[in-house]
């Protein structure tokens, strides 16, 4: 039955709801400040005068809901559980509104004035469809749509899919131009999140209302996304990052193949270095053949002493100039040469975590680099002793090693190599007390591109490459991820094997990104066989940096 009272006016907000959400479940019913969530959705929507309408279905599981909104005088419609489409039309065919708002229960920051705006643009412009919310420098959660009461109804008669009769908008969007409204494109918030998908964000979005009572259905968005700027600043100084190593490859140079803004400046590595060391970030990882990434870090550590309590990571040289018949006194200079010039340029005493670049560099000279080595750490100079390796055979042959700390690999979301080794990986890990620490998680930034052009330098086909993004975006919607950096984050972070996880920046805005989405909560055993078994086979020569085309 549709309850509803009937006002004149442009358009109707529909907002679609269940309480049956695999993640999270119940979700639209948890308070804050008083209000389940449903109903401060749908109060903030309405708060300028527009009608709110709440789509669910007729399942034994919405019971409670429809019994609220009842009681609450809200109306609602009650329909198919699966297809949201059909409610929808269900909807717009009792009206004679001529536009429809889409909104999702679980979003709770638009308001009327941003519906307001958004229904202004769109009659001034004459449009068949208007969106806003992550793409137009708001905040994820933020996500409104605006389309004709006939698009709707005409998407529902024809033949559907089961992935267009759950994302009712998306024949509409095929069909008609796709308008963006960006009047708030300058805030720049994309990357933080107001949605309510999890526990987490529940405990995040609790704390933005915190004290606003009823303020929390009159509060505009602009300062409600203010309020969530400081929250999530909050969150993230009360988690303690254990899993994350900060990269500084990009203090060199210019490195990874989707990156878009180049070396940082000295004044942006400082705010980065800041910014790690208020949220807790217990390592950094450089290497003596970054180029200038050493001595970078050695200014801002002796600039500000209170940095040094960041451990580094650092690889030895790659020992170019060394032959493989090379006697042990040159052996030895070029190690030492190579440890010296390290703590010379990172002004420390000691180095936390020393890796040899090379795993072949532990059998070449009859071993005479494992055995300086090992001295070193014997005299305190170095720490912990670790290798860098490339592929599954390098890892087998360091695995058994009991002079070796810790292995640091490539491993992403793509990367398949390595799930014949996971069981001797846990068994080793554990025998010899290994840390593992992955690098390379978004495979040099390529992962989050779009650009073909950077995917053919991996060696991928144009046919592939579509392969690819599609698989990236569906998977983002069937696992309910804010977007792929999300995705392949927690997959990543996911892994009980992996201790570290090695994450590069460009910006401190980014590394505030990166933190944020990696504290959100993990991916299940079975999400992550469900991206094992479908994602695509990539082949080594995309899944290795090194053999990409220059």
């Amino acid at each position: 039955m549709l309850n509803s009272l009937r006002k004149k006016n442009h358009s109707i907000v529909i907002i679609q709801a269940r309480t049956s959400s695999e993640r999270l479940p119940g979700k639209i019913l948890l308070p804050i400040q008083g209000y389940p969530v449903i109903l401060l959705a749908a109060h903030r929507a309405s708060n300028t005068g527009r009608e709110v309408i709440v789509a669910t279905s007729r399942d034994k599981s919405d019971d409670k809901l429809a019994s609220l909104l009842e009681k609450e005088k809200i109306p609602y419609f009650r329909g198919s559980l699966k297809n949201v489409l059909s409610r929808y039309a269900y909807i717009a065919k009792s009206r004679k509104e001529k536009l429809v708002f889409r909104l999702t229960a679980d979003n709770i920051f638009p308001d009327g004035h941003l519906l307001d705006e958004m229904e202004k643009y769109f009659l001034k412009k004459n449009l068949e469809y208007l969106t806003c919310g992550k793409d137009c420098g708001l905040p994820y959660g933020v996500s409104v749509e605006l389309t004709k009461t006939k698009h709707i109804i005409e998407a529902n008669k024809k033949k559907t899919t089961n992935f267009e009769k759950e994302h009712v908008t998306h024949c509409i969007r095929k069909k008609f131009k796709v308008t963006y409204f960006k009047k708030y494109k300058n805030l720049t918030m994309s990357h933080y999140r107001c949605t309510i998908d999890n526990y987490d964000d529940y405990n995040l979005i609790r704390g933005v209302f915190k004290n606003l009572k009823k303020q929390s259905i009159k509060i505009p968005l602009k300062k409600l996304i203010l309020k969530l700027k400081k929250t999530q600043k909050k969150f993230l100084n009360e988690v303690i990052n254990k899993k994350i190593i900060l990269g500084c490859a990009q203090f060199g140079s210019k490195y990874g193949i989707n990156n878009q803004i180049g070396k940082p400046s000295m004044s942006e590595i400082k705010d980065i270095f800041k910014f790690s060391y208020e949220n807790k970030i217990k390592y950094l990882d450089t290497a003596r053949d970054y180029e200038s990434s050493e001595k970078t870090i050695g200014k801002i550590f002796f600039k500000n002493k209170s940095f040094k309590k960041i451990n580094v990571i650092t690889k030895l040289s790659a020992l170019k100039l060394l032959k493989k018949n090379s006697k042990d006194r040159k052996v030895k200079t070029a190690v030492l040469k190579s440890i010296n010039e390290s703590l010379k340029n990172l002004k420390q005493k000691k180095i936390h975590t020393l890796l040899l670049h090379r795993s072949s560099h532990l059998f070449l000279w009859k071993g005479k680099v494992l055995n300086i080595l090992k001295k070193l750490k014997e005299k305190k100079i170095i720490q912990n002793l670790g290798v860098s390796v490339q592929t599954p055979y390098e890892l087998s042959k360091v695995l058994k090693m009991k002079e070796i700390n810790c292995v640091q690999l490539p491993y992403n979301i793509f990367d398949h190599r390595w799930d014949k080794h996971i069981n001797e990986i846990k068994k080793n890990r554990k025998k010899y007390k290994l840390r593992i620490y992955a690098r390379s998680v978004l495979l040099q930034g390529l992962i989050t591109s779009n650009d073909f052009n950077n995917w053919k330098k991996a060696n991928l086909s144009n046919e592939k490459f579509q392969k690819v993004i599609k698989w990236l975006n569906l998977s983002v919607k069937k696992l309910k991820r804010a977007n792929i950096l999300d995705l392949c984050l927690s997959f990543v972070n996911s892994i009980n094997w992996i201790d570290g996880i090695v994450i590069g920046t460009e910006a401190s805005k980014q590394i505030e990104e990166n933190l944020f989405t990696i504290n959100r909560t993990k991916l299940s055993n079975k999400e992550i066989e469900i991206i094992r078994k479908t994602r695509p086979k990539l082949k080594n020569v995309s899944l290795n940096p090194t053999l990409w085309k220059k």
